[in-house]
């Protein structure tokens, strides 16, 4: 936002060599970062080097497993431990730039000769590191990487060679969301909805987004040829296209009744300006502006200034403060070029120069300002190019809006604060609590000239939440539609048919009071009576069904509230909301409406938290209103306990697949072979306790356009716990390439936590070919059951000496076999004692299949709700393989990390506490990247808690 999208991305750099050592001179990002910073960064009271020294030390963390690092509050010296190995270095703070280089690039050398992590990450880590110390300045400061800067840049241009189509991943496939009217891809023929499978000689399938963009963009009049898959379509089509200049349109119009022109703008580009104007330009007569900045995240802050001055004739616009100076930016002494009435609209998506253009027309009694309040991005970032391709997004400056009024956090805010109000038989939204915002709870937001509740057009499609067609799909015609119910559009359009700012104020006034009346109307047809009073000195007493609250994770809960008038006088619109640190149960409300004395009734409010992964307990309060306002009214407190549900999980195998099965074509040899069609046929078991609603199975190619994936993505339903499904994933492989690699996605799309393992597999240019062999075998041994015909293939089952199986074939020194239980696999020709078929009476043995499963980590009892200070986590942790490390993290610090390096082993560590909600996240990773994640919730509360504690206990499954 700003001058840019905020962006907290690292840049990549050349290899880097396990031994390498860091030093002064080697640590080159840093130093240029640092040298810009100290030269440019808006505040020189902000550059900590100690702090930024700590935040990049701390990124090491982030980026390595095994990489522990602890700052003493207290102390001369800090730890980085590496594995069991620690070191220690001066804690003084820095008093240079330089002194700062050098104790970071001994760390390096310490951390990166110490680690195995894998080369790509080494490949990452000087960047990623420098990123983490930008952030001990802002949060907007950042590393943007070359490949993001690259989009970037077209972002802000406006126009870049292309074939004219939106695109966006649906159900793991890159679709067309539209083409543009006009352009090379809707002159071809391309629709909305068309999957586009291929790009060149290139699979789509999983490809990441970003990277198709970049494939289809390219320079005008050049070809690309891509393979297009449409619902009425026998088959994929290829279609040719060549490419053209595209430009963004960051500005549409559209004429509304009244002769008002509505101006949606998207954000702020080289182009903005110059298509506002013509926009205005071509029209004669208006009766009024609606400028629309709703979700427009910013963008060039030049086309901020020239469009607040298009409607100003004279005032500040904005007064930019850097750090030696500051420029006030007024609008030109000429008459404006547009003259007329203005309403500007905004949301909690408008932000940097959007917040600029409301915020100079507002301030300068310019235009009325309806909506919500917006983001408050009050920072401007400058671009430092990089040699390698990437960039710097440094803070330089901020910005005052006139009058000196600073938006940072605190954003605009509207002269009309439009609240949307919903209430049905299930829900209420009709008096939410006061916003709340980052960094400025001592600071008391400025109130919004009026506040207009409407109520929801249909209240019953309004709870549906469905998700809305993007823009980019709709046609002129459907997007004019769309407009047309747009409440806060159709405010503006009624507001602008008044003679001045003042006066579109009351008229708003009578709209909100009509709006009041039709929300009283809807509240009482539920049965609520909202009739109004005055309320004196209310008093009340509140019960809570049940008493002692359980809710469940992933399901819907009703809370009780029963509230009797104890007082003398009756109470009028009576109503409470929830308050709780937990989001899920913020905001929920109920509607009492008038009580006489002695009188109660009972509210109900829902809430759905969803699917958890820990048991935690939460403090709700609620918070009452009357119709007034006035006398005391009770704060009550209750404890809810959310149970998390039983969770899946996921283990796997695999088998290479090239003798016809699963549409695979290859000489069936079990061994991925150049120009064959192979199948990674994944076996995938759910260990977890919980069935999974949907389940994702993606495969990600990582191996370019050697590899043609072509069926990369399954789903799954009602997956229970220890169920098996099968997901063959197809690809086809070119004449090159040493291996193919990939990553196996699973993921679970209510948890939407993710499951990522690498597989790799050989190629060679020819095998021999599998050759059909009909006899049995026993093993000599006790024998590891292989999904390929090569050293180091997948583990999918093993056999015990002496069990007896059947010979499927043979390829070279290689049998295939299978087990009674259908199990089959790939062993050594040595391992087994191979006879005739039938030589032998006994029976065929079954195969034990095998998994790679993720570790497993119990705990014993540990508190949920505690007013002590620090608890003591007691466990252990076991798997199937190695246990490289265990880490415990709070607020994204790591302050716990084991390494114990075998099978089975106990765990014990405290925790400091502090007072609310502690949530502290437990990764176990084993030696082949397998990890569990789970997250312990304790809440520290000294008033409620000052003798017991209520206990629970976590276990990640095995």
């Amino acid at each position: 936002m700003g001058a840019g999208i905020v962006l907290s991305f690292f840049l990549i750099s050349d290899p880097v060599s396990p031994d390498r050592k860091y030093d002064t001179r080697s640590v080159e990002i840093a130093r240029n970062v640092l040298k810009h910073v100290n030269s440019y960064y808006l505040d020189r009271s902000k550059i900590d080097y100690g702090e930024m020294l700590k935040r990049a030390v701390s990124g090491l963390e982030v980026a390595l497993d095994d990489v522990l690092v602890n700052f003493p509050e207290d102390g001369d010296e800090f730890t980085v431990r590496v594995k069991e190995k620690i070191r220690k270095f001066p804690g003084k703070v820095p008093s240079s730039s330089g002194e700062l280089e050098n104790t970071l690039g001994k760390v390096m050398s310490f951390a990166l000769s110490g680690t195995d992590a894998e080369k790509d990450k080494l490949e990452n880590i000087e960047y990623s590191i420098v990123d983490s110390m930008l952030k001990a300045l802002d949060p907007h400061s950042a590393m943007i990487p070359p490949n993001i800067y690259k989009e970037f840049l077209v972002d802000t241009e406006g126009s870049f060679g292309g074939l004219g189509i939106v695109v966006g991943i649906r159900d793991g496939e890159l679709t067309v969301i539209s083409p543009i009217e006009g352009s090379p891809a809707h002159r071809a023929g391309i629709k909305t909805k068309d999957r586009i499978v291929q790009i060149e000689n290139e699979s789509t399938v999983n490809m990441p987004l970003l990277e198709a963009v970049g494939k289809l963009r390219g320079k005008k009049g050049t070809t690309v040829n891509i393979l297009v898959s449409r619902k009425n379509f026998s088959k994929p089509l290829s279609f040719s296209i060549t490419r053209n200049i595209i430009k963004i349109e960051s500005v549409e119009g559209f004429d509304l009744e009244n002769g008002v022109l509505y101006l949606r703008i998207r954000n702020f580009q080289k182009n903005t300006f110059a298509d506002l104007r013509k926009e205005v330009r071509k029209r004669r007569g208006l009766s009024g502006i609606i400028l629309d900045l709703r979700g427009n995240p910013g963008g060039l802050l030049s086309q901020a200034e020239s469009m607040a001055d298009f409607f100003l004739s004279s005032g500040t616009i904005i007064t930019t403060k850097a750090r030696d100076h500051s420029k006030v930016h007024s609008a030109s002494a000429r008459q404006p070029e547009y003259r007329g009435k203005v309403i500007v609209l905004i949301d909690q998506g408008s932000a940097s120069a959007s917040e600029i253009v409301a915020g100079a027309l507002k301030n300068n009694d310019r235009a009325l300002v309806i909506g919500n309040r917006s983001f408050g991005k009050g920072t401007v970032q400058k671009i430092f190019d990089f040699d390698e391709g990437g960039a710097l997004k440094l803070t330089v400056a901020n910005y005052l809006t006139p009058g000196n009024i600073s938006i940072q956090d605190r954003g605009v805010t509207p002269n009309i604060l439009v609240q949307r109000s919903l209430v049905t038989q299930n829900k209420v939204v009709y008096n939410p609590l006061p916003e709340k915002r980052r960094n400025v709870e001592s600071v008391e937001l400025t109130p919004a000239d009026l506040v207009l509740k409407h109520i929801a057009r249909t209240q019953d499609s309004a709870e549906e939440d469905e998700e809305p067609s993007p823009d980019e799909s709709l046609t002129k015609e459907q997007k004019l539609e769309k407009i047309g119910e747009d409440f806060h559009v159709n405010l503006a359009v009624r507001l602008l048919e008044a003679a001045d700012t003042g006066q579109m104020i009351e008229i708003a006034r009578g709209f909100a009071e009509d709006h009041l009346e039709k929300i009283r109307d809807r509240i009482e047809e539920t049965g609520v009576d909202w009739s109004y009073g005055e309320t004196k000195n209310p008093l009340v007493s509140v019960e809570t069904a049940p008493s002692e609250t359980v809710f469940w994770s992933g399901a819907e809960n009703t809370l009780e509230v029963k509230v009797t008038n104890v007082g003398k006088n009756p109470i009028y619109r009576l109503s409470a909301v929830t308050d709780c640190e937990n989001p899920a149960y913020r905001d929920g409300e109920l509607l009492f409406g008038k009580l006489l004395p002695g009188e109660d009734r009972t509210a109900k409010v829902r809430f759905s938290p969803r699917v958890a992964t820990t048991t935690r307990e939460d403090v709700i309060k609620l918070v009452f209103t009357n119709s007034d306002g006035s006398g005391s009214m009770p704060e009550e407190t209750l404890i809810v306990k959310t149970v998390a549900e039983e969770l899946p999980d996921y283990s796997y195998n695999y088998e290479v697949v090239d003798d016809g099965r699963f549409g695979s074509d290859g000489n069936g040899n079990g061994f991925a072979e150049h120009q064959e069609t192979i199948v990674v046929n994944v076996r995938l078991k759910n260990v977890g306790r919980g069935i999974s609603k949907k389940t994702v199975a993606s495969l990600k190619n990582l191996s370019g356009a050697d590899v043609f994936l072509e069926k990369g993505r399954f789903e799954f339903e009602d997956f229970g716990p220890g169920q098996t499904l099968r997901a063959p994933f197809r690809f086809r492989q070119s004449e090159k390439g040493e291996k193919a690699e990939f990553e196996l996605i699973l993921m679970d799309e209510d948890l939407r936590e993710l499951r990522i393992h690498r597989i790799t597999l050989p190629l060679m240019p020819d095998g021999k070919p599998f050759v059909s062999l009909p006899k049995v075998a026993v093993f000599k041994s006790r024998t590891e059951i292989l999904g390929g015909s090569f050293e180091g293939a997948q583990i999918v089952g093993s056999a015990h000496r002496n069990s007896m199986v059947k010979v499927l074939g043979a390829s070279d020194k290689w049998i295939r076999v299978e087990g009674k239980n259908s199990v089959t696999g790939w062993v050594p020709e040595k391992n087994l004692r191979i006879g005739p078929a039938g030589d032998s009476q006994r029976e065929i043995s079954p195969l034990d299949e095998v998994f790679e499963t993720p570790p497993s980590v119990t705990f014993s009892e540990f508190p949920l709700s505690t007013s002590a200070l620090e608890v003591t986590i007691e466990g252990s942790v076991s798997g199937r393989n190695s246990i490289e490390s265990v880490a415990v993290w709070q607020k994204g610090d790591k302050v716990r990390l084991f390494t114990p390096g075998r099978k089975n082993a106990p765990v014990l560590f405290s925790l400091n506490l502090e007072e609310g909600m502690n949530l502290f996240t437990v990764i176990a990773r084993d030696k082949k990247g397998m990890t569990s994640r789970k997250t312990l919730a304790i809440r520290r509360d000294s008033s409620t808690f000052p003798e017991s504690a209520r206990v629970g206990s976590l276990e990640i499954p095995n």
